[in-house]
Order: C-alpha cells, then sequence, then structure tokens
C-alpha cells in the first residue's frame, strides 16, 4: 500500500510538470536506445538513472507515503527546543514537515513545498566533493526512517518505484486534464497513518508515439 500510494504522488507530479517529465523521458529514452529495445533493458541500467532516482527521492520528500517516523520512547529526561520532555514520553518527528523546512541541507531559498528532482543531483555532486559516504547520517530525508533501524523494506521498495516509474515515463506521457481544480491546491489527504491521493483525483495518460511504434 505504501508503495502504491508513493507511485501516485509520482505520476502526480509528473503529470503536473512537463518540463520534468520530458526530462525524465530524455534520460531514459537513451539508456533505452544504448540496449536498442526497452526489453533489453536491466535492473542495472534502471538503477544508472540518476535523474529517476532524484524524481522519485523528490516525490518521497513531499509526499511520505507515512508521514511521520516510528516513534521513540525516552529513557531519560531531556530538553529539545526549550522543551521539557520527561522520561517515558513518546517521541517522534513529522517526515511530512521536516523535510521542507530551511534547516534540511537539500532546502534553499524557501523551496521547501516545490517538487525540483535536481535539488537531489546538487546535493549529490556537494556530498561527493565533501568526501560523504553515508548521506543518511545527516537526516535529510528520512521517508523510510534514518540511523540503525531504518525500513526494512526501503530496498526493495525503491527498486519497485524505479523499475514501475521508468518503464511508465518510457510508455506512457502524463498531463492534468484541463481545468483541473487541484492543479494549484491539495490533491492529498491523510488517511491514518497514510498520505494518500483524494478520491476524485484525475490524470490524463497517453500511449507516447515512440511507444506506440514498437507495438
Amino acid at each position: 500500500s505504501t508503495t502504491a500510494d508513493s507511485l501516485s504522488h509520482t505520476v502526480l507530479e509528473l503529470a503536473k510538470s512537463e518540463s520534468i517529465m520530458r526530462r525524465l523521458q530524455k534520460d531514459i529514452d537513451e539508456i533505452v536506445n544504448k540496449r536498442g529495445s526497452i526489453d533489453n533493458v536491466s535492473w542495472e541500467d534502471i538503477d544508472s538513472c540518476n535523474y529517476l532516482s532524484a524524481v522519485i527521492k523528490e516525490s518521497l520528500r513531499l509526499f511520505p507515503s507515512i508521514g511521520t517516523v516510528a516513534p521513540r520512547i525516552l529513557t531519560e529526561d531531556v530538553e529539545i527546543d526549550n522543551i521539557f520532555c520527561p522520561k517515558g514520553s513518546y517521541v517522534t518527528i513529522a517526515s511530512l514537515v521536516a523535510h521542507r523546512l530551511a534547516f534540511n541541507r537539500v532546502v534553499s531559498n524557501g523551496d521547501g513545498n516545490e517538487f525540483r528532482p535536481e535539488r537531489w543531483e546538487e546535493d549529490r555532486l556537494k556530498r561527493q566533493k565533501e568526501g560523504i559516504k553515508f548521506p543518511s547520517n545527516d537526516y535529510s530525508f528520512i521517508t523510510f526512517s534514518a540511523g540503525v533501524r531504518p525500513c526494512i523494506g526501503r530496498h526493495m521498495s525503491l527498486m519497485e518505484m524505479k523499475c514501475a516509474i521508468f518503464h511508465f515515463a518510457y510508455n506512457f506521457d502524463a498531463s492534468l486534464p484541463k481545468g483541473s481544480e487541484f492543479q494549484y491546491g491539495d490533491a492529498r489527504k491523510i488517511k491514518l497513518p497514510l498520505l494518500t491521493l483524494k478520491e476524485d483525483i484525475e490524470v490524463k495518460i497517453q500511449i507516447r508515439e515512440k511507444a506506440q511504434a514498437t507495438l
């Protein structure tokens, strides 16, 4: 369910941004052309598509299927931002909020609410220059939690999403129907514990001419 919800969020964001969809399709087309056919594309090829990873990570940053990290129980009294929290308190982090705030290293110039996959490419290059080998340690991305006990299914979920979005973007175009009420509004709702799309959301999906030629 969480992976399915995440795919829905990603497809909607691609439908809302033609430029991002075209950039992603360009990178995917280059990979497929090198292999000669979509049928010859391997998992290693899909995983090598950095912009695909950035698109998915950006979608998960803005719209984590579960908007809070699993709570922890304090083993001692602690003060957090001048708020006293006694031993035994349940403490959690709302990733849905924390991912968008200015203290997150990938947020700049107040763009925390903007769907901008390029931020992850920029961050990847910056980390390489800084010699950071374990990027999860700075907690800039906690969709799957972080530290020593992250989500046990995170790798499987990302593999499924990468494969699904790779083939989707290669075969289809996505856009919003004209006059969509949610184009500049909120298309999502919280249905505890999940963040999901509203039931009446519509996305226009068409077979790409490139894909049509191979059918």
